[in-house]
């Protein structure tokens, strides 16, 4: 009699869960919080070794088509160039090749690998890409170090008194360097290729959800026993007595509960969810504007200060902050920085938290760039997507001790201001339409401005009115609304004797307010004891 044969349970342990919790751990480690360290680090190793693949197989396939038609285009390209040649032309040539080739070859693999860095959990350690991806040499880097070494042998040929060398030479030069970098490229492929098929193997060694394949599913429900119990219809061959019919309809009793109430019972805060604080700004009318400008982080400040800041605060994708700072290279200024942590702080107070940590984050490029020198964009972030790296690990750390401290303080300075934020946008709010009131009762059916006359009016309120009447308009317009600009403008175009006289009817008409010293101490004193 053959024997059946037995069942292979091999692959059994191939499959990998995240949420397997069947492990035993030292009795001093809590094993909740085993099983999370366990979960997370089950995602994150699947997430490097998906990002290396992905990353390695892009820089192959970008080399490859590299190889396959620069080098016979850069030897023409140096032939093709006018005779006689001149150390001008020839760096003239390699900054116009090396911002091709970053822009044709780079840009694609810089932009991928900053994306995935740009989406990886914070709460995770830094990405390990591995040595082959971080030994990567992006191309343009390579054009930009030939292009030294030739001005530099140009440079000492023009010292010794060859008038700049013979530009052959330097051609030369550049020719051979080219080829040995197309040579340690053609080298690397096969390292590339290696690391791939190593990465292929550790990726389908283990089965995760990742490799399900989803056929016909069935799904099937079991009623619970008081189901069961409640809607089982009787036997055909028997009908139900009273007794059993009674028993199997009757509802079981509810279970009791007991409440033990206390004099004091505490009660559980609401919990301030970022949610909650944004939409109670924006419920309020203007708050949000008097909190910016509490911070002196108004979307107009920061255009003012520079354009394109306010959208640089925004950029989520590091490509778009590459390519900002290399075409405003004056976002890298200090003063940038520091507005943009302002503006940090300002949208944590509003509830606003992730564009408050997207302007932390971009005000540390700023301050990381700047401090590298000419070059820094360039160094910055090719040591950024080297993967897990000391500088990788530095910047994101510092980034999260940053937003860290921002949330703090914003805190503490929502619960100290807020009230006062409060009560200057209802008071500007009511100032405003005080002031758009006063403008109607002076606009007339012809859009003209016209000072209102009461019953009996005076020598002196006809004198005013008068002076008001003769005013250009657009005067009229500044002083009724309150536009400084437009109120200077007017001044201006009078002498100081003129503008006195003018400034003078203003007070008396209530178009300019005036303080004394004693009032503006009393207010600043009030202010101070509502702070308080």
């Amino acid at each position: 009699m053959a024997h059946a044969a037995r069942a292979d349970y091999s692959k059994w342990d191939a499959i990998e869960l995240s949420d397997d919790e069947d492990f035993e751990c030292h009795p001093n480690v809590d094993k909740k919080s085993m099983i999370r360290w366990k979960q997370a680090q089950v995602h994150k190793e699947r997430r490097e070794r998906q990002d290396q693949y992905d990353l390695l197989k892009l820089e192959m396939d970008t080399t490859a088509k590299f190889l396959a038609t620069e080098p016979d285009q850069i030897k023409k390209r140096f032939a093709d160039l006018p005779r006689p040649l001149t150390p001008k032309t020839l760096g003239d040539t390699f900054k116009a090749l090396e911002a091709e080739i970053e822009k044709k070859y780079t840009d694609p693999i810089r932009s991928e690998s900053l994306s995935r860095i740009n989406s990886w959990p914070r709460e995770w350690e830094s990405p390990n890409w591995g040595t082959v991806l971080r030994e990567h040499v992006p191309w343009h880097e390579s054009v930009a170090k030939i292009s030294e070494e030739v001005a530099k042998a140009a440079f000492q040929l023009g010292a010794s008194g060859g008038g700049g060398g013979d530009p052959e030479s330097l051609v030369a030069l550049a020719n051979t360097r080219f080829d040995e970098c197309f040579e340690k490229l053609r080298k690397r492929q096969p390292l590339i290729d290696d690391a791939l098929k190593q990465l292929h193997r550790d990726m389908n060694k283990k089965l995760t959800v990742d490799h399900l394949k989803t056929g016909f599913d069935k799904t099937v429900v079991a009623k619970k026993p008081e189901e069961e119990e409640l809607t089982a219809a009787p036997a055909a061959d028997s009908a139900p007595s009273s007794t059993t019919s009674a028993a199997t309809t009757s509802a079981k009793p509810a279970p009791t509960t007991k409440t033990i109430e206390t004099i004091n019972t505490p009660r559980a805060r609401p919990v301030e969810t970022p949610e909650k604080i944004a939409d109670s700004v924006a419920a309020y009318p203007g708050l949000a504007d008097e909190i910016l400008s509490g911070f002196s982080a108004t979307d107009q400040e920061l255009e003012d200060e520079q354009p394109g800041l306010l959208a640089f605060s925004r950029y989520t994708d590091f490509g778009d902050v590459i390519k900002a700072l290399k075409s405003k290279p004056k976002l890298m200024k200090e003063s940038r920085e520091e507005m943009l942590l302002m503006r940090a702080l300002s949208l944590e107070i509003m509830g606003r938290s992730k564009e408050a940590k997207t302007a932390a984050l971009n005000s540390l490029i700023i301050k990381y760039t700047r401090s590298l020198g000419a070059s820094g964009i360039d160094v910055f972030f090719s040591r950024l997507q080297g993967g897990k790296t000391s500088a990788h690990t530095m910047f994101f750390s510092d980034v999260e001790k940053t937003y860290e401290h921002i949330q703090k303080r914003g805190k503490v300075l929502r619960e100290e201001r807020m009230p006062s934020f409060k009560r200057a946008a209802k008071e500007k709010a009511e100032h405003e339409a005080k002031i758009r009131e006063i403008y109607e009762s002076f606009l007339q059916p012809d859009g003209s401005l016209v000072f209102p006359m009461p019953e009996n009016p005076s020598e002196r309120f006809l004198e005013r009115a008068k002076w008001f009447n003769e005013l250009p308009h657009y005067a009229k317009e500044g002083l009724l609304l309150e536009d400084i600009d437009k109120i200077n403008q007017f001044l201006g175009t009078l002498t100081p004797e003129e503008a006195e006289r003018n400034a003078q009817f203003a007070i008396e008409a209530g178009f300019i307010q005036t303080q004394s010293e004693e009032d503006q101490e009393g207010q600043q004193q009030q202010q101070e004891g509502d702070e308080q």
